[in-house]
């Protein structure tokens, strides 16, 4: 397998002797990753909160009914699915940093 420019880059870090340098960076990358969606999916939480009260209906079944059809596209619906589908990004990408944090 062919070696990537930044798999090469750390690899010649490393034979410097700054391996602990560089944890200590991608860790912070990674902290500040997690706490950037988790802010973001907070706030996406918050509005779909908004529409579940007003509508009666968890975001979870909302969506998948909306993709069956049964639903319509008023523009609620519209704005209602994009927040669902921002949720479910924030928590894949979250899910994914996770084991690395």
């Amino acid at each position: 397998m062919e070696t990537t420019l930044l798999e090469h880059k750390i690899e010649i870090l490393k034979k410097l002797g700054i391996e602990k340098q560089i944890e200590s960076t991608l860790d912070k990358i990674i902290d500040f990753q997690l706490a950037k969606y988790q802010k973001n999916l907070n706030n996406v939480i918050s509005e779909l909160k908004k529409f579940e009260n007003s509508y009666h209906l968890s975001s979870s079944e909302f969506f998948k009914k909306f993709n069956l059809g049964e639903i319509g596209d008023a523009s609620d619906y519209m704005d209602w699915a994009a927040l669902y589908e921002n949720f479910v990004y924030y928590n894949e990408k979250i899910e994914l940093l996770k084991p690395i944090a």
